[in-house]
């Protein structure tokens, strides 16, 4: 019975206890602290809730005894959900400062995910200008919400199913 075990123990638990769980947090994260211009509250939980999707794969292959290697399985379920290479993508851009890149084929390092944008208002119209406003925001590059949202979509099916079916 899932509900005697911890919630690392089975994919339904591992889903349902961690991996939504750490969504709904970014999620609501988006919404929470408007006067945090930087973002960071957000992009903490957008780690969380990245790096809790990507490993949900490695999760789903070791719920039951495999005959192909991981890499295999991996490339299999990528193909029925290409979120998954975008989640991992953003998830190793996330987890390492430097990735490792080939020459015909950037990847993104944790400081490409966001930019740090100031603004500032000067007003020319006196004798001496003077700063009118300024303004700190953060944006985040790589479509990173998008991807966790479509994540979400997926494994959110997908824990929906393990339910109706139960555990195998």
């Amino acid at each position: 019975m899932n509900a005697l075990k911890h919630s690392f123990a089975t994919l339904h638990n591992f889903l349902n206890h961690i991996v939504l769980n750490n969504c709904v947090e970014y999620f609501h994260s988006q919404e929470a602290n408007p006067g945090d211009r930087t973002r960071r509250d957000e992009h903490r939980h957008l780690f969380n809730a990245v790096v809790a999707l990507d490993s949900v794969v490695d999760h789903l292959y070791f719920a039951k005894s495999r005959t192909e290697t991981f890499q295999v399985f991996f490339d299999q379920v990528a193909t029925e959900a290409p979120v998954i290479l975008k989640v991992r993508e953003l998830a190793n851009a996330l987890k390492h400062c430097v990735t490792r890149d080939r020459p015909n084929k950037p990847k993104p390092n944790a400081a490409d995910l966001a930019e740090l944008k100031l603004h500032v208002k000067v007003d020319f119209s006196g004798e001496v200008p003077s700063v009118t406003s300024v303004d700190v925001s953060a944006e985040f590059l790589l479509d990173a919400p998008k991807t966790v949202e479509e994540a979400w979509n997926y494994w959110i099916q997908y824990a929906h199913k393990l339910d109706v079916e139960g555990p195998s």
